[in-house]
């Protein structure tokens, strides 16, 4: 989480997304005793869970595995791709050398030393993205908020529940237009930023 305050744009809803309807409602009942109003704070609108599938999608594209965010994160104890990217080629620049001493092709030792760096990397390439592959397959994903909460939507929010969404234990909170698209804003799942850091507080921007 952000840490200086969160702010919701002026006309933004703010859409929470709860694992049972009881927390829910109980999310809702603090707001309005917060001083929201009763109207503006409402439990499982239609179209609220098409609005949070959104977000889920925008996240999914901005934390891709391509995306500058996943590239340089930490991916629990293994450094970022980044760096285990550098290190391979570091390990692949010293075995070339090594290979490179053994009298083949080429004279000049570094067209010797070029050519065995291309195939060892080459080949560290091949397997990697075989490894992640096979990674990724065996890997089960967590059931999306979407797909298992009861959403609770505060129409034209304000900073104060804004503030007491993020307290809460939630499984997603999303800032969207109006009309329920997806905004710059205050996007978090877990408690924790799921857009590019340094946009608009917690969220796109």
């Amino acid at each position: 989480m952000a840490t200086h305050a969160a702010h919701v744009r002026h006309g933004h809803d703010l859409i929470a997304v709860f694992r049972t309807k009881a927390e829910a409602v109980d999310a809702g009942m603090a707001l309005v005793g917060a001083g929201a109003d009763p109207d503006e704070v409402v439990l499982s609108e239609a179209g609220d869970l098409d609005a949070v599938r959104r977000a889920e999608m925008e996240t999914e594209f901005g934390r891709g595995p391509l995306s500058w965010r996943s590239l340089v994160a930490r991916h629990g104890a293994l450094p970022s791709v980044i760096v285990m990217g550098a290190i391979g080629w570091i390990c692949s620049a010293a075995i070339a050398a090594v290979v490179a001493l053994i009298d083949f092709g080429p004279d000049p030792y570094w067209e010797r030393f070029l050519i065995a760096f291309i195939v060892i990397v080459t080949m560290g390439t091949m397997v990697s993205l075989l490894a992640i592959g096979a990674v990724a397959t065996g890997a089960v994903d967590p059931r999306l908020a979407s797909e298992v909460g009861t959403t609770l939507h505060v129409h034209h929010a304000s900073d104060t529940s804004c503030g007491m969404l993020l307290q809460m234990n939630t499984l997603r909170v999303d800032e969207v237009s109006s009309d329920g698209r997806p905004v710059p804003g205050i996007h978090t799942q877990g408690g924790r930023s799921v857009s590019p850091p340094g946009r608009h507080n917690d969220g796109w921007g």
